[in-house]
């Protein structure tokens, strides 16, 4: 037994070291692209300052600048609309009941929990983590809420009306409380019935995905993007600022 621990242990040691040098070779490989590509743009630059001091070469001057100006421009034959809008960042066209949302949001929250993990078995979420990405839905979709009508909008999250101890109370004290929407309830009932029957992923339901510092438009036929990648960017730069 003894021996067989002392070979688990090497056995282990070797699969670290194999780790670190895969990824170093990844690390070293990322940086010498760069430098080759940085290296290529400082001969295209050279080139097409060349270039315009000769006079047979002018025309291959104008040729070399028009190119790098035109990869620099963003194509202005794409058509921005048809990109999906993430439901955050949608207008708050709807509106209904605090107790209609609540009714709704307790009956999302008991599907989330009887899926019973069964999503873990594909590698997907527990229900632990449906309930809290019905959190994220909920959050995304309320822009505002108001005490009555005779007052005004102002600006509040789901978790904000879910935690405010004014709002807890019967339902005949708050029946007059109406919360806005950037979706309806109905909207909100078919996107969650998509993600726990038809497991599509969340990011494509709330037509966005976050990466790093910026928030991506993602739909179906666009790969959501990977922790991993974030992982990747910052194994990258650590590799460009040298030890």
């Amino acid at each position: 037994p003894f021996c067989l621990h002392q070979r688990m242990i090497a056995s282990a040691q070797l699969d670290v070291a194999c780790a670190r040098t895969r990824w170093g070779l990844v690390a070293r490989n990322i940086k010498v692209v760069l430098a080759d590509h940085a290296a290529r743009c400082t001969a295209s630059r050279a080139c097409a300052t060349r270039a315009v001091n000769h006079p047979t070469l002018n025309q291959a001057a104008q040729l070399i600048s028009s190119e790098a100006q035109r990869r620099d421009e963003v194509p202005t034959d794409l058509d921005w609309t048809a990109l999906p809008q993430p439901l955050h960042e949608r207008p708050p066209l709807h509106s209904c009941p605090l107790t209609d949302l609540r009714e709704w949001a307790t009956a999302a929250g008991d599907a989330a929990a009887a899926t019973r993990d069964s999503f873990v078995a594909d590698n997907g979420p527990s229900s632990e983590d449906l309930q809290r990405e019905l959190g994220w839905v909920l959050d995304d979709a309320v822009a505002a809420i108001r005490a009555s009508e005779d007052e005004r909008w102002q600006a509040a999250e789901w978790r904000d009306v879910k935690n405010d101890p004014a709002l807890r109370r019967t339902a005949s004290d708050t029946s007059q409380v109406t919360v806005q929407l950037r979706a309806s309830l109905q909207d909100l009932q078919e996107l969650w019935q998509a993600r726990l029957l038809e497991r599509r992923p969340l990011q494509y339901l709330l037509s966005c995905a976050h990466w790093r510092q910026f928030t991506l438009a993602v739909g179906p036929g666009c790969l959501i993007p990977r922790p991993e990648t974030e992982q990747l960017v910052d194994m990258a730069a650590a590799a460009l600022a040298g030890p």
